[in-house]
């Protein structure tokens, strides 16, 4: 038997797809032969370390004794048609791209798992209605679901009961790149990441650069944009508060990274994020409420400057988050999860 993990062909810093390659080392660590499954030949993600087993869909003839996993948004492609003509044409010039690949996928005979990374994009790319009979069959042939958190374990739960739905929690900094800061050794830097919903990013920052702290120059805003990971974690050791804009997550990495960095982390917690940051938190932001983000971004600055609390704070959340959140516990559930295998 060998399990299969399906990954994306983009150099893009995604965190899911490094949670991919992550799984596989740790499933060769517990004895089986994982491998991620690419679909561009040579392809390797190299935006982080690292040294794991990676085959290519063309070269690898799946049975039915395998296990393959695939994204959460993969489902879809059961429903799909593809020209037979366009088919035969890809596979004889090896010109294979992922979402057609997901189409010829569906019809090899290996046992099927879906690595549910955001159940919130489960149905995602579905074309057609979507009725109780639909939803009864969607995992129709999958023998099980792993997701990366209790908020999205619930949902797919409610949605699906009658398949298996395990969760793991993510193996957050393996590499140890993301360290705890003091306060005094931090600059008065505000982070952001603004890939995703960056319309919200461009509603909120016209009143950021209004804030006094912002516009007389004491405080500066950073879009960590285009970086390689490391880089990424330089800047968050830096920085003093974190903006997060992601929304709906499985999990929320970026968020969690910054906090085991010392940063305060203002900004929605996506769902996925409501383990470590939840709705009570002192600078949670509700979805979408752009006055109320800008009040809390002052209200962090207010209490960064006030500086007795701040230390405790930082350092209480990034224990929680590192001792949560790591390999161990990680490599546990997928103990666990191994003996549906």
């Amino acid at each position: 038997m060998n399990i299969y993990i399906l990954c994306p062909d983009t150099q893009q810093p995604i965190g899911g797809i490094k949670i991919i390659y992550q799984q596989v080392d740790i499933l060769n660590q517990l004895g089986y032969n994982a491998f991620v499954l690419h679909t561009i030949k040579d392809f390797r993600c190299n935006w982080f370390k690292n040294t794991t087993p990676i085959v290519y869909l063309n070269q690898v003839q799946l049975t039915s004794a395998d296990i393959l996993w695939v994204s959460e948004n993969a489902v879809v492609g059961k429903f799909k048609k593809l020209d037979s003509t366009d088919r035969f044409f890809r596979k004889l010039f090896n010109r294979y791209k992922y979402k057609h690949t997901i189409i010829d996928i569906w019809d090899t005979p290996c046992r099927k798992w879906v690595f549910n990374e955001n159940a919130y994009y489960t149905f995602d790319g579905f074309e057609g209605k979507l009725n109780q009979d639909l939803i009864d069959n969607f995992y129709k042939g999958v023998e099980a679901v792993v997701c990366v958190g209790e908020d999205n374990r619930q949902y797919l739960k409610t949605v699906f009961p009658q398949i298996t739905i395990e969760r793991i929690h993510l193996g957050l900094n393996e590499e140890q790149l993301f360290s705890y800061n003091k306060p005094e050794n931090k600059d008065r830097i505000i982070a952001y990441m603004p890939r995703k919903n960056a319309d919200h990013i461009n509603r909120v920052l016209p009143l950021l650069y209004q804030l006094p702290a912002i516009k007389n120059g004491t405080w500066k805003l950073k879009p960590l944009d285009k970086m390689p990971y490391h880089t990424i974690a330089q800047e968050m050791h830096k920085s003093a508060i974190f903006l997060s804009f992601g929304y709906p997550e499985g999990f929320s990495m970026p968020p969690a990274e910054a906090m085991i960095s010392g940063c305060l982390v203002v900004g929605y917690h996506g769902e996925g994020g409501q383990e470590y940051f939840p709705s009570s938190s002192k600078f949670n932001v509700p979805f979408g409420a752009v006055g109320t983000y800008a009040q809390q971004v002052a209200a962090a600055i207010d209490f960064w400057e006030i500086g007795p609390h701040v230390a405790a704070y930082t350092l209480e959340h990034s224990t929680f988050v590192s001792s949560t959140y790591n390999e161990a516990e990680n490599k546990k559930d997928l103990e666990r999860i191994a003996k549906l295998f």
